[in-house]
């Protein structure tokens, strides 16, 4: 799942300015909260593939857990969130922190 969520983010955020501020239209720009949109749209789909627990209160679990932080003047983001991963022997939580420098 972490090689997933790496792979998916690089994908996303390839070629992209980062900006704490709005988003411009026609611009390759993230910024906290299209990140954070990304994360959420991510999780439904590992949710759909049974890779972590599907649902709305699981969903609203994942957002509560999840943290962006971006400093473009570093040009870095740090993503630090909690998947429940999908087993037969009950609920697993697995933290993923995840840090990208653009430079």
């Amino acid at each position: 799942l972490r090689e997933q969520v790496v792979s998916d983010f690089r994908v996303f955020v390839g070629k992209t300015r980062m900006t704490n501020g709005d988003l411009v239209f026609g611009r390759s720009m993230v910024n906290k909260e299209s990140i954070e949109e990304f994360l959420d749209n991510g999780y439904k789909a590992y949710g759909q593939r049974t890779w972590v627990t599907a649902g709305d209160e699981s969903l609203e679990k994942f957002q509560a857990r999840r943290f962006v932080t971006l400093t473009p003047s570093e040009q870095l983001v740090t993503i630090e969130a909690e998947y429940e991963i999908v087993t037969h022997v009950g609920s697993v939580v697995f933290t993923l922190r995840t840090t990208t420098q653009y430079n």
